[in-house]
């Protein structure tokens, strides 16, 4: 029975993932309402807030390096002398488009520092060309002004106008447009831009300071490369109004341009007059370098210095690659000559590798193949055959021969070699000569070059320059101009209706997870099986009805099949042995041993078995309860008395098969009472009378009595609650087994929640569904 356990509980790991998902699903109205809440609020969120729009730009940056570049010789002249960056760096230009100082500039042409809306259904829609209202102030006042709200109304021929600033109420009737109010000592002028006025309609109107808007039009500003290798930006504008965004990039761009003229400009003056300084002072250096030139080349007597030298030089490298071969030949004759000479291999083949003399080469080669065919037939002669001593003359002349050839080739190098020697030394004492005099002259000539050459540098910078002053293009092209009337971005109503029903679904998930860790009861059996190490037999479902007794004749309740099913495990741990004795008990009180002992009787009786059912909780009885019985005769009684048992047993009135022994009468020694031998004698006799003694005691967790009547049992049935029992005393069961305390002890879960689709026994629909 442990090893099935064990083997449940390693199914059970690797199913604790659907176990989780069926524990949440039992609360599945809580996720159905959370996710309509969570959806009518999105909807409401999406009905309420302004639609947002989407307005780019790209521009091209005009290349501030290289010919041809209109605006580029300011810039480069200083680059060349290390005073400036030639090339565009696109994060300073777009920190630049970025900068809130050039979003200054675009707020005080266009006049954003007013916005104007009207209420549409549960929204405010922005304004821009389309308000019938224009509100302006003195321009010298901008940095005063800010966070003043009004309402225009057109009530027939006058125009209402009321609102707040600050704590300053707005309230103005006016007859004629354009007309003045006053607000803070501030001059507001409100008139008409020829657009349709509807009679009646609100018509919003909000000054911001000037900080804060340029800080959110910032905020909504976005510039980003085209790509790496490109010097194209793309700017996006987020806004609630596509004309209004198309109008800030255009004049964000225009402002840029103006700046950077206004810069390069500026640039390319001081640049000139820069270079014409430089220019004065490098004419005089240049003349004095080049007459410097003139005076050395006199004084040595030099003509073409650097030739004559690459002369000597390609000569000397020619004469000691010469050498280097010279020598790598002799070493190589040596090494032959040497193996020749050597007695043991004088019918070894000679190696011919590298040698360069064919001569040489050829004799050693006809004297290999010589040695190589004649190695067979000398191997099948004697010594005295004519034909082996002519042989062997032959070879031995090759080989002499060979000797010979080696020495005189020898020799013939070894002069070359002298030869090569004498003539380096001379052409190396000319290189050596050289040197002195044309370093000399190198540097008389380097300085010169450098002179002339910043010279001409300085002199086409200066005609660049000029022409830069002349003629200054716009830093920025505009490429892909911003489209208007294009849909919203925002809200995004399908994003967040998804994320409303994921919110919907996460908000349970998490409300069941924070209350599941509050709760410190056993909350199903997979929890149960990974806490105890005990086996569970049986899991009886909660009980829906009134009436404690739920096994009765005939009956196919879904309980009541799972009572069978305790009984049937039960018969298995027996061997389908009869004469057992069972012992109920728990923790605590109100964890239904009493339900449990009774109903689990009941399942035995009506398999035609006899049964006793014993009511061992004799401090707390329970049973007469629930068999609506008196309880004054009963266990306690026989302990104290010396009348048989059998006057104690009664009939059940539930079956034939059951009887019954109460508890009896509550006695003041309880613990000292079930120490009595009688108790022993009792168990002992019953068990021969009756197929299944089953003892409903008191909880081990309170009192000790249990104890007493456990050495005596088959089998221990240890009651769990689903709910009731605490998860801490899972390990108190587990020490009562480890330490042998309760005979062969078996949990059975009471009152388990099960779900209303849940079928017990095989299959998807064979069962009794439990409801």
């Amino acid at each position: 029975m442990e090893k099935g356990n064990e083997n449940r509980k390693n199914l059970n790991n690797t199913t604790s993932l659907a176990d989780t998902v069926f524990e949440y699903l039992r609360y599945w109205k809580w996720f159905i309402i959370s996710v309509i809440i969570c959806l009518v609020i999105s909807a409401m969120g999406i009905l309420v807030t302004q639609k947002e729009y989407k307005s780019s730009l790209s521009i091209l940056l005009n290349e501030d390096k290289g010919s041809g570049k209109s605006n580029a010789a300011a810039e480069l002249d200083l680059n060349a002398l290390g005073l400036l960056s030639t090339t565009n760096n696109l994060d300073n230009e777009i920190a630049i488009l970025s900068s809130p100082d050039l979003m200054y500039s675009v707020v005080d042409t266009l006049n954003l520092q007013a916005v104007y809306y009207i209420n549409e259904k549960l929204r405010k829609i922005e304004l821009y060309k389309e308000s019938p209202f224009l509100v302006s102030f003195d321009p010298q006042k901008r940095d005063k002004i800010g966070n003043i709200e009004f309402y225009i109304q057109k009530n027939g021929a006058e125009y209402e106008v009321y609102g707040a600033s600050g704590n300053h109420k707005i309230s103005e009737n006016l007859q004629v447009l354009p007309a003045k109010i006053k607000v803070d000592d501030i001059e507001l002028t409100i008139q008409l831009t020829g657009k349709e006025v509807v009679d009646g309609e609100e018509y919003y109107v909000q000054i911001n300071d000037i900080a804060s808007t340029v800080s959110s039009l910032c905020g909504r500003l976005t510039v980003s490369p085209f790509s790496k290798t490109s010097s194209v930006l793309n700017l996006v504008f987020l806004g609630n109004s596509t004309e209004k965004g198309s109008a800030i990039l255009r004049e964000l761009i225009k402002q840029y341009n103006e700046m950077n003229v206004n810069i390069k400009n500026e640039i390319a003056y001081n640049t000139a007059i820069f270079i014409n300084d430089r220019l004065k002072e490098i004419s005089v250096e240049l003349g004095s370098a080049e007459e410097n030139v003139v005076n050395f080349k006199q004084e040595n007597q030099i003509t073409d210095l650097t030739s004559e030298a690459q002369l000597f030089v390609q000569q000397t490298g020619v004469n000691d690659q010469k050498l280097m071969d010279a020598e790598t030949q002799i070493n190589l004759i040596s090494l032959i000559e040497r193996f020749v000479n050597d007695p043991n291999n004088k019918l070894a083949v000679i190696p011919n590798i590298g040698i360069s003399d064919l001569g040489l080469t050829q004799i050693i080669g006809e004297y290999n193949n010589k040695l190589l065919n004649s190695e067979v037939q000398l191997k099948g002669m004697g010594q005295d055959n004519p034909s082996y001593i002519r042989l062997t003359a032959d070879i031995n002349n090759m080989h002499n021969s060979i000797v010979n050839s080696l020495k005189n080739v020898k020799q013939s190098y070894n002069v070359a070699k002298q030869d090569i020697l004498r003539q380096s030394s001379s052409t190396k004492s000319k290189v050596t000569s050289i040197p002195q005099q044309e370093r000399g002259l190198i540097e008389k000539v380097r300085e010169q070059q450098i002179k002339e050459n910043l010279f001409l540098f300085l002199m086409q910078k200066r005609e660049e320059t000029n022409l830069s002053i002349a003629s200054t293009p716009n830093k920025a092209r505009i490429i892909v101009s911003p489209q208007e009337n294009t849909p919203p971005i925002a809200p995004r109503t399908q994003i967040i209706i998804f994320t409303a029903f994921i919110l919907g679904l996460v908000i349970p998930i998490l409300v069941i997870y924070i209350r599941s860790l509050f709760k410190t009861q056993i909350k199903n059996r997979s929890e149960l099986e990974k806490l105890s190490t005990i086996p569970i037999v049986g899991q009886i479902a909660r009980n829906a009805v009134k009436d404690q007794i739920v096994i009765q004749s005939n009956q196919n309740s879904g309980i009541a099949e799972m009572f069978r099913s305790l009984r049937n495990n039960l018969n298995f741990i027996f061997y389908h042995k009869v004469n057992q004795l069972i012992l109920v008990t728990s923790t605590t009180t109100g964890e239904g041993k009493t339900f449990i002992s009774l109903n689990l009787s009941m399942s035995f009786a009506l398999s035609g078995k006899k049964v006793l059912l014993i009511g061992g909780d004799i401090r707390n009885p329970k049973l007469h309860r629930y068999l609506k019985l008196d309880n004054k005769r009963g266990l306690s009684d026989y302990l104290a008395d010396e009348d048989p048992w059998e006057n104690y047993v009664s009939d059940s009135e539930l079956h034939k098969n059951l009887k019954i022994m109460q508890s009896g009468t509550i006695p003041p020694n309880p613990n000292e009472l079930l120490m009595n031998p009688r108790l022993k004698e009792l168990l002992s006799e019953v068990k021969k009378e009756y197929d299944f003694i089953i003892i409903d005691t008191a909880p081990v967790g309170l009192v000790s009595d249990t104890y007493l009547i456990d050495e005596y049992v088959d089998a221990t049935l240890y009651i769990v609650r689903e709910g009731i029992t605490p998860k801490t005393a899972v390990n108190f069961m587990n020490a009562q087994k480890e330490e042998g305390k309760l005979m062969n002890m078996y949990l059975v879960l009471n009152d388990s929640h099960l779900d209303s689709n849940y079928k017990y026994g095989y299959g998807k629909a064979y069962g009794y569904q439990i409801k």
